[in-house]
């Protein structure tokens, strides 16, 4: 897991820096279009359903948001109990188009 393999480099980063902020909205900005680009595969569309685009940063500005309170307050979860919470939280409407 990326987050674990760079956790002292991320917590320095997001700790000791302004970057917090940015390295929230990139990696979500990242995490968004990953997302809608896969989806608009699936679909054969130039864009993304506007519910399902919604649904997407939602998931996405949380799940980063967490994982960046996980690395910084040393919560409690080893990255495979992690996995599976962010697992659970998925979005239903989404799992067809981005579980394979």
């Amino acid at each position: 897991m990326y987050f674990t393999e760079n956790k002292k480099f991320l917590i320095n980063a997001l700790k000791h820096t302004s970057g917090r902020d940015s390295f929230l909205w990139q990696m979500s900005k990242m995490n968004i279009e990953f997302m809608e680009n896969e989806i608009k595969k699936e679909m054969h569309t130039k864009e993304c359903p506007k519910d399902l685009s919604i649904l997407i940063k939602i998931y996405c500005y949380g799940t980063i948001q967490f994982l960046c309170e996980w690395l910084i307050e040393d919560i409690p979860l080893d990255p495979n109990e992690l996995a599976s919470l962010l697992e659970k939280s998925f979005p239903e409407d989404l799992k067809p188009f981005l579980y394979k």
